[in-house]
């Protein structure tokens, strides 16, 4: 034996091989194949049903996204509408209620309705005073 450091050197030691049978039979490797690849294919499974999950659980967050905004504008819009109608209508009342003033003002004399109003008793009173 040579004292010279060996050139190489491996974690397995090739020397020390058991002689002892390590050959398996067909059924068994068969069976050992046949356990692999139903390994195999149960996680390819599982990582499929994973990934599309996280597909569809990212384009139902995409939708409801969308809804959301959509939801948002039509619910604005209605506000403005609303808003409109509510304008619209106090201007309409408005207006009915000076025409509608007028035509009684002019229909009925002054002293008629002085009565009905208590500031207008008063400054009716406080006008005799004078």
């Amino acid at each position: 034996m040579s004292t010279a450091p060996a050139r190489f050197t491996f974690d397995l030691d090739l020397r020390d091989v058991p002689q002892h049978g390590t050959l398996i039979d067909d059924a068994t490797r068969n069976a050992m194949l046949a356990q692999a690849r139903a390994d195999g294919y149960a996680e390819g499974f599982a990582a499929g049903e994973r990934s599309a999950m996280s597909a569809s659980a990212a384009a139902l967050a995409t939708a409801a996204s969308i809804l959301a905004d959509r939801s948002r504008d039509l619910l604005g819009g209605l506000d403005l509408a609303r808003h409109a109608a509510e304008a619209e209508a106090v201007n309409l009342a408005a207006s009915i209620a000076k025409k509608l003033a007028s035509a009684l003002i002019a229909d009925q004399p002054a002293s008629d309705y002085r009565g009905y109003s208590p500031i207008a008793s008063r400054r009716s009173r406080a006008c005799r005073t004078w």
